[in-house]
């Protein structure tokens, strides 16, 4: 029997990876993230991702109506930016004691 390589099952399981070099050799496009990757670096479920992606959170790359949602490093930097929120500075007491709200 001759191994043969199956086709993937669906488009968007094709390498994400768009290899395009430029005069230097230099990568002219970038990496691409499925929805799977993209969840996974955010650290967040794929139905959040796509809630996100829905509410126009987070920009996305869709080549075809209806087809496969790609994500650039770009716009994954972006969303987490938009959801980092600088350290408050704890106040701290004179005492250990609770001040007492005033009873009327």
């Amino acid at each position: 029997m001759r191994w043969q390589a199956k086709p993937p099952a669906h488009s968007c399981d094709f390498e994400s990876h768009n290899h395009i070099l430029d005069k230097e050799g230099r990568d002219y496009m970038e990496k691409l993230f499925t929805r799977k990757e993209a969840a996974k670096i955010l650290g967040i479920s794929i139905a959040t991702l796509d809630t996100a992606r829905n509410n126009g959170l987070i920009s996305y790359v869709q080549y075809v109506q209806n087809g496969c949602v790609y994500f650039t490093d770009a716009s994954l930097q972006e969303y987490i930016a938009k959801f980092t929120h600088r350290a408050k500075p704890v106040e701290k007491c004179a005492t250990y004691r609770k001040v007492r709200s005033a009873e009327a």
